[in-house]
């Protein structure tokens, strides 16, 4: 045969075994790119057990998933204990605080309480409710960090959203002889109404906390394009 045509024979030979291996390189890894978007789903990949080099790095990945799923297990695990023990620290509180609240407020409102007297009580109140708004304030941080929040979103009074929020202040503003003012607006938002009353408590909170006595609360509603 010339030698030219063997040359020919040997270099398509060659180009062709380059390609297989190619191909099979190629097949291999999206094969085992596979096996990783698996195990990132969570799903274990199922392949029969051979002493291939694919069968040992699918099961190493199943391994994975199984140390992973008992690791998330276990720390479902701590996570509800201490849900449990958060309900427990808040509601063990919740009564002994709102006592001493009470307590102090029925000791201020008794007759012929020498000044002295009157003072200690209102600092005990005051120092009882701050306990009472730093406990509530942790309890919620942690319920958000433990995810225990659940938000459902509904479509909603504006109106009533603020006069309930407004309602619960009353006590307050007539402690300091203040006054809310608010127009009705008619307008409705997609909120949690729970949770967003709260926010408005506190913000009536800081507003009755730092205005001075004898002042007035104005509230306005705005209706943007978005929100």
């Amino acid at each position: 045969m010339v030698p030219w045509i063997l040359a020919a024979i040997a270099i398509l030979a060659a180009v062709l075994i380059v390609v297989l291996y190619r191909f099979r390189i190629r097949t291999f890894l999206n094969g085992i790119l596979n096996r990783i978007d698996d195990a990132i789903a969570g799903k274990s990949s199922q392949v029969p057990y051979t002493e291939s080099l694919d069968s040992a790095i699918t099961e190493r990945l199943n391994q994975f998933l199984s140390i992973r799923q008992e690791q998330t297990d276990q720390s479902q695990k701590e996570r509800d204990i201490l849900k449990t023990y958060l309900s427990d620290i808040s509601h063990q509180t919740k009564t002994p605080l709102a006592n001493i609240v009470l307590y102090s407020e029925l000791l201020l409102e008794q007759k012929g309480l020498d000044e002295k007297s009157r003072k200690i009580a209102g600092k005990i109140a005051s120092q009882a409710e701050h306990l009472n708004f730093l406990v509530k304030t942790l309890a919620k941080a942690a319920y958000q960090e433990l995810g225990m929040i659940a938000i459902h979103k509904e479509e909603v009074s504006v109106d009533g959203l603020i006069l309930t929020a407004l309602d619960s202040y009353q006590k307050r503003f007539q402690e300091k002889q203040m006054r809310a003012e608010y127009v009705p607006s008619g307008l409705t938002c997609s909120c949690e109404f729970a949770w967003t009353k709260e926010a408005l408590e506190n913000l009536l909170d800081n507003a009755v906390k730092y205005s001075g006595e004898g002042t007035a609360i104005q509230i306005k509603v705005t209706a943007y394009e978005m929100f």
